[in-house]
């Protein structure tokens, strides 16, 4: 469908000849399969929870408390200092410039050095993206 393909990751260079690991992200979860299950259920049943009884989960820039609680509990059983080394040592392992991932939904852009890790964040809670200017540099947007 108009030369759109879906891979599990890529390296795409950009116009001023950076390269960019994509990739989703859940190569760096801390959880294994069972806990992430369970975590994931807890997550779903609040969210259906929530969006039954609380009327503000459809109000604009309303963050669902079942988000919010998703989010507290990655940030203190997975620091973003982590994450930041794990995707900094795949980009270079990669030979690449810089890193792209999501699956975290929390917008984020870091550089070190010579690297850079975006975090797209997501198009539903944070209205973030990241694109690439004119120029060939990317960018996290935050759509208002």
């Amino acid at each position: 469908m108009h030369n759109i393909s879906i891979v599990k990751d890529l390296v795409y260079t950009t116009a001023n000849n950076k390269k960019y690991y994509l990739c989703h992200g859940d190569k760096f979860d801390f959880v294994n399969d069972t806990v992430g299950r369970i975590t994931n259920f807890f997550y779903s049943l609040l969210y259906l929870l929530e969006k039954k009884f609380n009327k503000n989960i459809s109000k604009e820039h309303y963050v669902p408390f079942s988000e919010r609680s998703k989010m507290r509990f990655k940030r203190h059983f997975f620091p973003k200092k982590t994450l930041h080394k794990k995707a900094f040592a795949l980009a270079k392992e990669k030979w690449c410039d810089g890193i792209i991932i999501g699956h975290y939904h929390m917008p984020d852009h870091v550089k070190n050095h010579t690297m850079e890790y975006f975090n797209t964040g997501d198009w539903i809670s944070s209205c973030t993206a990241v694109v690439e200017n004119k120029k060939g540099d990317l960018e996290l947007i935050h759509y208002k």
